[in-house]
């Protein structure tokens, strides 16, 4: 038994015990590039809120020299954005790329699509039972790819992450909003 697949059991157990409902535990991903990704595979979740997510399973790659492994959580919306951010996911799988939290990171543009990036952040609407899970020397890490459009991927590369978080927290979004009025990123008055 590898470490990946107790890893799966682990995060299975964690899910459950957190109230959140595993509506699939196998789902492939379409397209070409994860086709050559053949233990690449997501899982379908129901967290508490009713807000269904979609986990990554079989992506973690150690960072460089260390025993840290990654792997990735989006919220599913309407459209095309899954697909898209799953080819980043799997592009990521391919290279091996370590990202770290906070990081805005460029996922392309499209004429049908308003999102241009996504954000890492932790999972906050999970314990950290199911975020950080230890597996024999392997510790294995969420991060949470948040869909950014290109005017909140400005102001983060312009003011940083902090800003922006401070921003969000303080405005009437929630997290899993489809935010469209970007005055929430203009400063108090």
């Amino acid at each position: 038994m590898s470490g990946d697949d107790a890893y799966g059991r682990e995060l299975s157990r964690a899910l459950q015990a957190s109230g959140a409902q595993l509506l699939d535990e196998h789902i492939k991903a379409p397209d070409q590039l994860l086709s050559q990704n053949p233990d690449l595979r997501f899982v379908l979740v129901r967290e508490r809120s009713g807000q269904r997510l979609l986990l990554s399973m079989g992506c973690a790659a150690s960072a460089h020299a260390y025993k840290f492994k990654t792997e990735f959580v989006i919220a599913v919306r309407d459209g095309d954005f899954e697909r898209r951010v799953l080819e980043y996911v799997a592009y990521f799988h391919l290279t091996r790329r370590h990202i770290n939290f906070a990081e805005c990171l460029e996922i392309g543009t499209y004429e049908d699509e308003a999102f241009t990036h996504v954000y890492t952040s932790v999972p906050f609407f999970f314990p950290r039972a199911v975020n950080h899970i230890e597996i024999e020397e392997y510790q294995y890490d969420l991060l949470w790819l948040m869909p950014l459009r290109k005017e909140e991927a400005e102001f983060v590369a312009t003011f940083g992450s902090e800003a922006f978080e401070a921003r969000l927290d303080a405005s009437n979004y929630d997290y899993f909003d489809e935010r469209t009025d970007f005055s929430y990123l203009s400063p108090p008055q």
